[in-house]
């Protein structure tokens, strides 16, 4: 993964104002690495508060702990740093934040169309399917639902889902506002003909992909025009999106049904009033688990501050059948 990693903590009791060392000793986190962890005295209204510094951890994950051991350090997920735990089985679970401090949206699949959603509402187009894991790769493993079109000839042919309030956007004041936004989404059936877009647009449901997704304004996103068979990340003001190239990624066929392309797409705006957007992508298409593609962020052409925005996974075309597929969506924001 192209995450950076960050000390993790040990067993150890300083005293205020103490730096100590913590020394990953594990080959995959760089044998012998040590970087200072300070912790210092906070007075505020008159009481003390300890406080923990991680400065940054050698690359790669740390080894999987002992049985009944967990290791806890700080991560940066796509621009955004999280608490998380790496137990016995080496695989790492950031921590979820506190629903009664911040707003979040979950949704995900089931036998329905509409899905399951929690903390906000939704709504599809096009006609539902659902598909059953099985053993392939890190995408056919997992359960899915699907939104399609049939009908060919018509310019506003799209198809997926989209979170139905304009809830979200980059936030004017320091404090709040912003959002993280995460979406794992694939393709089922893809054409050279289709657009696709996956983010953050105050476009109208029936009108995302319904034309090139670069020419939509105030959105970011990662996105498809018709015949770039390419991902790329799209972001824009008032005028046609910036692309941003996403390298290393399997290429799109013509006709992929088989292929069952999946991602991990990544997009957060902090809520401190910056004009800076961070981006990543995973692709899932490996038998063992993902791999990172990008992991960046752009700091131009992005939406006005004051600009709501929805969640969406879109396709369109007017010449062929299309077929997006979803597990998840989750939103956080401190609006």
């Amino acid at each position: 993964m192209a995450d950076q990693k960050y000390s993790q903590l040990t067993l150890y009791a300083p005293a205020q104002n103490d730096t100590f060392a913590v020394n990953d000793t594990s080959a995959s986190g760089g044998a012998g690495s040590s970087m200072a962890v300070t912790v210092s005295s906070v007075v505020a209204s008159g009481v003390s508060t300890g406080v923990l510094f991680f400065n940054q951890f050698a690359a790669g994950d740390p080894a999987s702990t002992a049985v009944n051991n967990l290791r806890v350090m700080g991560r940066d997920v796509a621009g955004q740093m999280r608490l998380v735990t790496v137990g016995e089985y080496g695989d790492w679970r950031p921590m979820q934040r506190s629903l009664f401090n911040d707003s979040a949206f979950l949704w995900t699949n089931n036998s329905s169309a509409v899905g399951y959603q929690w903390g906000g509402i939704s709504s599809t187009q096009g006609t539902f399917s659902s598909a059953a894991p099985v053993v392939g790769s890190a995408w056919t493993t997992k359960r899915r639902t699907s939104y399609s079109t049939t009908s060919a000839g018509v310019s506003t042919n799209v198809c997926g889902w989209n979170s139905i309030n304009n809830d979200y956007f980059m936030g004017s004041t320091s404090g709040y506002g912003g959002f993280f936004f995460f979406a794992r989404v694939g393709l089922e059936s893809y054409s050279s003909a289709s657009r696709a877009f996956v983010g953050m647009t105050p476009a109208a449901a029936n009108t995302i992909c319904s034309s090139e997704p670069s020419s939509m304004i105030q959105s970011l996103g990662f996105a498809i025009n018709i015949a770039e068979s390419q991902w790329s990340f799209k972001h824009s003001s008032n005028g046609t999106a910036s692309s941003e190239p996403i390298p290393g990624q399997t290429t799109l066929g013509n006709a992929n049904s088989t292929a069952k392309l999946g991602y991990d797409f990544y997009i957060f705006h902090p809520p401190i009033n910056t004009t800076i957007v961070y981006y990543r992508m995973d692709e899932l298409n490996v038998g063992g688990g993902g791999s990172t593609l990008v992991n960046s962020n752009v700091t131009l052409h992005i939406p006005h501050a004051t600009t709501f925005m929805k969640a969406a996974v879109m396709m369109g075309s007017s010449s062929v059948s299309i077929k997006p597929s979803i597990v998840k969506v989750y939103i956080e924001t401190t609006n």
